[in-house]
């Protein structure tokens, strides 16, 4: 066995998800007579949270938090069939495990994950899922890492968390793992420049965890 761990971020990550968090958005606001541009979304998603973009809009609007999130919630959760995984995510996952590396995901998705995961034949490659339905402060606070560093006994240094946002690599810094930035051709991303390093095919995280 391995001593090397990797732990996943899911939505842009192992999961092609961000035209169901795009047009979803998109409906929860137009319904309220606002009309946002894809592209605005989509940029707000990535670059600070579903969450973040939803309490600024409460400020900007007026609108309240929790009844818009709940409405989110409700139209994503009825296109869990449209997410699709991401290009070689089951080929990277599978790889991983041959080598020994433990696989488990920390995710600010909630109710949706178990069966986004098993729809997509992916649930069996995770020890352990943590969704926002464990409790833990979201990220960037580095306490849902934590947990899972402290309970499996992971080894800081040769344990990688892997996301496609700014907030990941934050959080991989403050609990003091290595940072991956996974940025694909359609992503609007850029390196932060604090990451471990960055790949823009997933495949290459199976390189990256053989040579440590």
């Amino acid at each position: 066995m391995s001593d090397i761990a990797c732990i996943w971020d899911l939505d842009g990550t192992l999961l092609d998800s961000y035209g169901v968090i795009v047009s979803s958005l998109r409906e929860v606001y137009a319904e309220k007579g606002i009309f946002l541009s894809e592209k605005e979304i989509l940029n707000a998603a990535i670059n600070e949270s579903v969450a973040a973009f939803i309490k600024k809009m409460e400020v900007k609007h007026g609108l309240p938090f929790e009844e818009l999130k709940g409405r989110y919630s409700l139209i994503s959760g009825s296109k869990l069939a449209d997410i699709k995984a991401m290009k070689h995510a089951k080929e990277t996952l599978e790889s991983l495990r041959k080598e020994g590396v433990l696989n488990l995901v920390l995710t600010h998705r909630g109710t949706t994950t178990k069966t986004v995961l098993e729809n997509l034949g992916l649930s069996t490659y995770f020890e352990e899922v943590v969704t926002s339905k464990n409790g833990f402060a979201r990220k960037p606070n580095p306490e849902g890492l934590n947990y899972l560093v402290n309970k499996y006994h992971l080894k800081r240094e040769s344990t990688y968390y892997i996301g496609d946002r700014p907030i990941d690599v934050e959080c991989a810094n403050a609990a003091g793992v290595k940072s991956i930035m996974f940025i694909p051709p359609t992503s609007v991303a850029k390196p932060t420049g604090k990451e471990t390093l960055v790949v823009h095919d997933l495949l290459e995280i199976v390189d990256v965890v053989n040579e440590d």
